[in-house]
């Protein structure tokens, strides 16, 4: 049985329940009692209850090799997915970044892929055959986050930390802006000589470092927040992820790539409405709230088209809210302009004068006019 005070690692927990199905079939089951996290994990752990995906950890000691061998199976014929310039931009910076050991800042709110990237990143680079370590900064107080990164005694056993387990890899600290100022003068310290300080010795350690945050950390700089040393340190290499409302023109190729994934063995596509409704929407989750929608929509239904009435509830509803809106928004569009022709004309004036009343520009007024089909 693992115990969360036992585990000591809550991202490896996360991993282990977001990613259970897709670990080789070792024959066995994994039991975890999660307490109190068990609410905000509830739907993946009920799909882990009996899955015999995953490994048993009878020893927490060994979650660290256990989490590794099973969990960061390498992506296979993955790619960073969309036509957007910035997302071409990311592109290269991941080809030039991949092959130096330069330490890489990405920065972009939750849910835009962060992750993904980082791991992109490591499968491309010299280290791709290693594992790829995720650590999440905003689990831990200050002392347990010097503990965890750099390594603790525990009677007389000493615990390495995640920067030494990670020796000849690749690790990913998430969300560096929680980190605490007295942790980042450490970090700052084994960034510039790769040393870790253990029984009385100093061990040279060799991990390719990728840090990410959904904060611009300048100004947490300029508030005191971040070191100075730190940022510039971090900023040399940086990749800013756009969110997904910002790259609207890549939520179809997304979608269909999620429904591919959620149906590889069937042909499916959307249909006009439903893709419609998927562009207009703003997506402040993100490309994960995108993909939490699509799997959402394969579990509900096994139509080979996805139409509107497939789609979550509040999707639909916010669509006929927004079609509403439009459409009163035309009306009175169309009224005023019907009516400011209609006087210009008593008058005798010309559509000059009418797009001056208006407000707009002459090709504007007769692009309106052609479009509301407005005849006088």
């Amino acid at each position: 049985m693992l115990h969360m005070d036992e585990a000591i690692e809550p991202f490896v927990l996360q991993q282990l329940l977001e990613q259970a199905e897709n670990i080789p079939n070792s024959g066995r089951t994994v039991f975890i009692d999660i307490h109190d996290t068990i609410h905000k994990f509830h739907m993946k752990y009920q799909k882990i209850e009996g899955n015999q995906a995953v490994i048993m950890l009878d020893n927490p000691k060994n979650i660290e090799s256990i989490s590794h061998s099973l969990l960061n199976v390498p992506l296979q014929n993955q790619r960073l997915i969309g036509n957007h310039p910035s997302i071409q931009n990311i592109r290269n910076k991941m080809s030039k970044f991949s092959n130096n050991s330069m330490p890489i800042l990405i920065i972009g709110e939750q849910g835009t892929g962060r992750s993904y990237i980082a791991e992109l990143i490591h499968q491309q680079s010299p280290l791709k055959d290693k594992p790829f370590h995720r650590f999440n900064c905003s689990y831990y107080s200050e002392e347990q986050l010097l503990k965890q990164l750099f390594g603790y005694h525990m009677n007389t056993e000493y615990l390495k930390g995640k920067l030494e387990l990670a020796h000849q890899s690749t690790i990913l600290i998430e969300e560096i802006e929680t980190m605490p100022i007295n942790v980042q003068a450490r970090f700052m310290k084994f960034l510039e000589d790769g040393l870790i300080f253990r029984k009385g010795k100093l061990y040279p350690i060799n991990t390719r470092i990728i840090v990410s945050s959904n904060h611009y950390l300048i100004k947490q700089m300029k508030e005191g927040l971040f070191r100075k040393d730190l940022y510039y340190k971090l900023n040399i290499t940086p990749i800013h992820v756009p969110t997904l409302h910002e790259r609207s023109e890549d939520i179809l190729p997304l979608a269909e790539n999620f429904l591919k994934q959620n149906s590889p063995t069937k042909s499916r596509q959307f249909s006009r409405e439903a893709k419609i409704i998927l562009e207009n929407y703003t997506w402040p989750g993100n490309i994960k709230e995108l993909e939490n929608v699509i799997a959402y929509i394969c579990d509900m239904t096994e139509d080979p088209i996805i139409c509107p009435q497939h789609l979550p509830e509040f999707l639909t509803r916010l669509e006929q809210q927004n079609n509403i809106e439009k459409f009163n928004l035309q009306t009175i569009e169309i009224k005023t302009i019907t009516e400011v022709l209609e006087t210009i004309k008593r008058v005798g004036g010309s559509k000059d004068q009418a797009a001056q009343l208006l407000g707009i520009s002459r090709a504007t007024l007769f692009r309106k006019i052609k479009d509301y089909q407005i005849g006088l």
